[in-house]
């Protein structure tokens, strides 16, 4: 079937096969070293620069989809767009604005933990408004997005952000250098 290549971030792998593994650990050893060598040391590891393009561009997108089912949400419109939306909004801009702390990773992996994110926070609410009998989902929805909201923003303000783009200084099985 040949070889299979896949291209992360800007560095290239080659394997004839390629498992979703393979990323989850140059993740996990980049962040190994991080904790490993402290802040001063995972700042030469990971140089701050400012927010890539990519992850402005997908803050910008996420804070219009907020915005939006938060202002159907609040006028109370009774539409499929509004159900299209909010359920967009809700299973990926809370999960997305904690994961954007996490970058650079790989799109599918940025998206897989952005939406697991946003299950555990939605999961998390229903369940204590389930618990504590205070069942409005309106007004809680309202609230919800408007935190999502800012939350994205700040995601957007952030002055310095880690770039997939920065060289990464690190040896050993399974590290892959970004330059």
């Amino acid at each position: 079937m040949g070889e299979a290549w896949l291209l992360l971030t800007r560095g290239r792998i080659r394997s004839p096969t390629f498992t979703v593994d393979s990323g989850v650990t140059v993740f996990m050893n980049r962040l190994r070293a991080a904790i490993a060598h402290g802040r001063s040391r995972a700042s030469q590891l990971l140089p701050l620069t400012r927010a890539s393009g990519r992850a402005r561009a997908t803050a910008v997108g996420l804070l219009v989809l907020v915005a939006t089912a938060l202002l159907t949400t609040a006028a109370d419109l009774h539409s499929p767009i509004r159900l299209a939306l909010t359920i967009a909004a809700v299973l990926t801009a809370p999960g997305w604005s904690i994961t954007a702390y996490l970058l650079p990773l790989p799109p599918s992996m940025e998206w897989t933990l952005s939406v697991a994110f946003s299950l555990v926070g939605s999961i998390a609410i229903a369940t204590v408004m389930l618990l504590t009998g205070w069942w409005f989902p309106g007004p809680v929805m309202v609230g919800y997005l408007f935190l999502t909201g800012v939350a994205v923003a700040v995601q957007l303000l952030r002055p310095l952000r880690r770039s997939a783009h920065d060289k990464v200084e690190t040896s050993g099985p399974n590290m892959v250098a970004l330059s």
